[in-house]
């Protein structure tokens, strides 16, 4: 239950697809679920087959349209790819007070560009022909810093 001066918590689900489609067990099911656990969600349908930063840019957008509804705290829940784009919300360097989420949970996320498990989601986010500053860029593990927010990574 919350405080009459508290703001609300709001988590954005971010289902897995390989940035090509989304899988739809990872979308409803899990906004049901965290609202069943009294926590404000939804699924963000993030933009598909298409190149990095526009499914950020889109995620950060939709971040700032739930500040501006009065969400204060708000997290990201990411599967695969959706995790992918969960961590680099979470860790993006240009995040401002309006587009920066407080937590990241991840699960079975893709989390290197820079090797070649992640191949097909690569291709699509990056291009064939992507820099190695550009795939560095764009893995979660070369963003970490001291000033990331909690993560949560699970893996099956």
């Amino acid at each position: 239950m919350k405080e009459d001066d508290e703001m609300p918590v709001h988590v954005i689900v971010l289902p897995g697809g390989g940035y090509e489609v989304h899988a739809e067990h990872e979308a409803q099911p899990i906004v049901d679920w965290l609202e069943g656990l009294g926590l404000e969600a939804s699924v963000f349908r993030y933009p598909l087959s298409t190149r990095h930063p526009a499914p950020l840019a889109a995620l950060q957008t939709e971040i700032r349209r739930l500040r501006d509804r009065g969400a204060d705290t708000i997290g990201v829940v990411g599967f695969s790819a959706g995790g992918h784009l969960a961590g680099l919300a979470a860790l993006a360097p240009n995040a401002d007070e309006q587009t920066s989420v407080q937590f990241a949970v991840l699960g079975y996320a893709i989390t290197s560009m820079e090797t070649e498990t992640y191949r097909p989601s690569q291709l699509i986010l990056l291009g064939e022909d992507a820099s190695p500053e550009l795939r560095r860029s764009t893995s979660l593990d070369a963003l970490v810093t001291p000033s990331a927010p909690p993560f949560f990574l699970w893996h099956t």
